[in-house]
């Protein structure tokens, strides 16, 4: 089957709109010059209206990339000033944590010190005592030695006593002829 085509060279426009009223009075000729020419003018312009949403795309951007710019130099500072912060905050915590370590090794030292001196005082004392012990039991020792000292001197008089009385015994009866 055979498909039948035919040409088209007249439109059909709206009746009520004027800018149509006055195509529609042109000639053929006239009208598809008017086509061509405003097809022209559609591509120009739709060109021209690319370069100016693609100007003021590109103004946006620069807009855009200017306020973000913007917020990531702030951010940015925000965050040095926090890790400013954070390194004064553990500054501090350092120097506190060396503080306590000079504080408690101070006391440490303070308790040794005076632990030493309580020791060096027992010490003295003892050695004091250990003396006045020594002292005593030389005393009482010579004490005892002199009381033995006198036992035997009295022992020794006495018997030199009965010595002296036995041999006047013996002498007297000697002299009166006894024999013993």
């Amino acid at each position: 089957m055979e498909e039948y085509v035919e040409d088209q060279k007249d439109f059909w426009f709206p009746k009520n709109n004027k800018s149509i009223k006055q195509l529609g009075e042109m000639t053929t000729q006239e009208q598809i010059q008017v086509i061509e020419l405003g097809l022209m003018t559609k591509v120009i312009s739709i060109e021209a209206a690319k370069r100016i949403v693609n100007g003021e795309n590109e103004l946006n951007k620069d807009n855009m990339a200017n306020m973000y710019q913007t917020q990531i130099n702030e951010l940015e500072a925000n965050n040095k000033e926090k890790d400013r912060r954070i390194a004064q905050i553990q500054q501090r915590h350092l120097n506190d944590r060396e503080n306590d370590r000079q504080e408690i090794r101070k006391k440490q030292r303070q308790i040794f010190e005076d632990e030493i001196k309580e020791l060096k005082y027992r010490n003295d004392n003892l050695e004091i005592n250990a003396a006045s012990f020594h002292n005593k039991e030389i005393k009482l020792i010579k004490s005892f030695h002199e009381k033995i000292t006198n036992v035997k001197d009295e022992a020794e008089i006495k018997s030199n006593n009965q010595r002296n009385a036995y041999e006047k015994k013996i002498r007297r009866g000697k002299k009166k002829g006894r024999k013993f």
